[in-house]
């Protein structure tokens, strides 16, 4: 139970973060985005958050799309949830890693 509120505070933290964030060009958010997801995968979010990683993946390649088709509104939006579900993966797994190594520490 312990664990649940931890990634929950986690991942609240993460998206507050990533609502705060400025809109500014779309080559500097996608680049941001782009780092959000290399960190999450980085962090183990292939193996820990699957379902996070995948849409944050998904919104960014939607997001260029859109930037192709000149509709630079909606994809700064995708650009936007890409980075949030990017942070949620990356919190997700930093807690996983967190309470494994917790867990390692308490059997020895």
């Amino acid at each position: 139970m312990k664990k649940h509120y931890s990634i929950a505070a986690i991942a609240a933290a993460a998206m507050l973060l990533s609502a705060c964030a400025t809109t500014i060009s779309g080559g500097s958010n996608t680049q941001y985005a782009e780092n959000a997801i290399r960190d999450a995968k980085i962090a183990g979010a292939e193996t820990y958050a699957i379902a996070e990683y995948t849409t944050a993946n998904a919104s960014l390649a939607r997001a260029k799309q859109l930037f192709l088709h000149n509709r630079p509104d909606r994809a700064q939006k995708l650009l936007q949830l890409s980075i949030a579900q990017a942070d949620l993966a990356k919190a997700i797994s930093e807690a996983e890693h967190a309470e494994m190594t917790l867990s390692q520490l308490q059997n020895n």
